[in-house]
């Protein structure tokens, strides 16, 4: 298996997003911010931080370090606010 490939996902479609999520996502759009699909790893003792695409990265990293490590998404990030036509409100 090459770099590139993904072991395991060959033919899967990608979810499609329910209507409240992408409510909630045009919502806070409109405030100038955006989900943050990462996980992060904290180490709660020296507050040392990584982010990754997934969360079996983040198990991996994990797996085998001293300490106190949390896992969490960071949530919400700012991106700078949309523009949006005046009447469009929904």
């Amino acid at each position: 298996m090459t770099e590139g490939e993904d072991s395991g996902k060959e033919g899967i479609t990608p979810r499609e997003k329910s209507r409240i999520r992408r409510d909630v996502e045009k919502a806070l759009a409109r405030q100038g911010l955006a989900l943050d699909p990462r996980i992060s790893a904290t180490n709660l003792d020296s507050h040392e931080t990584q982010y990754f695409d997934d969360y079996s990265k983040a198990m991996e990293f994990i797996n085998g370090k001293k300490g106190r490590w949390y896992l969490n998404t960071p949530g919400i990030k700012y991106v700078g606010k949309s523009e949006e036509k005046s009447g469009d409100r929904r």
